[in-house]
């Protein structure tokens, strides 16, 4: 529901659900326990939520509509990774996670999976039956790599583990970080400007570039 009132509010790009594996699964364990749910059920589930993440669709005008078409919000969903003691923290919902993007193969959401050196043979296994479909399904990102990136914006050690992904490829740690920063990006005109006037820009107003005659 809030996912779909965030695209209700706003024409965005790439709002992003952190660990849902992760938080979910002591309610999961609960529910088990209490014999409220079944795996088959909590599957059941989760495809449904995929299904409903795969109808949001951006509000145009028909102008734009007509321009965009085909173009979606791209809802980033993040599973496995690790806990607060850097282990393995896969659990059956991990696994759920893949299984419905199997079963379904279909454009939303964006899964991405962390990995890292303490995942388990069989997680990897699993994510390499996704792979296999060959939808484009998932993102992988490693964890080793993203908790230097993260340690380098500031976010403290005892923090990174936490991390989910936002937008594309972005590591951040949800509810205390946002960026935005998937690729580098050239402005051709200033790599223009810089040519033309021996490095300096007319734009910023300095030099900015090589001395290059």
């Amino acid at each position: 529901f809030v996912q779909i009132m965030l695209y209700s509010e706003e024409t965005a790009a790439a709002y992003c659900m952190p660990r849902i594996d992760y938080v979910l699964y002591p309610y999961y364990v609960k529910d088990l326990k209490d014999k409220t749910i079944t795996p088959e059920r909590a599957l059941e589930i989760i495809e449904a939520l995929w299904i409903k993440l795969a109808e949001i669709l951006y509000v145009y005008s028909g102008g734009a509509a007509k321009f965009c078409a085909g173009y979606v919000p791209f809802h980033g969903v993040t599973l496995g990774g690790c806990d607060e003691n850097y282990q393995d923290s896969n659990n059956e919902l991990s696994f759920m996670g893949l299984q419905a993007t199997i079963d379904l193969q279909m454009h939303a959401p964006s899964v991405n999976v962390r990995v890292n050196k303490e995942t388990k043979e069989d997680f990897l296994f699993k994510l390499c039956e996704l792979i296999e479909c060959g939808t484009g399904q998932p993102a992988i990102m490693f964890d080793e790599t993203a908790f230097e990136m993260l340690k380098k914006q500031g976010i403290p050690e005892k923090e990174v583990w936490n991390y989910c992904i936002a937008g594309c490829i972005t590591p951040q740690i949800a509810g205390k970080q946002t960026q935005w920063n998937e690729g580098g990006r050239y402005a051709y005109p200033i790599a223009i400007d810089l040519a033309m006037n021996n490095g300096y820009s007319r734009m910023v107003g300095r030099q900015i570039g090589p001395k290059t005659g």
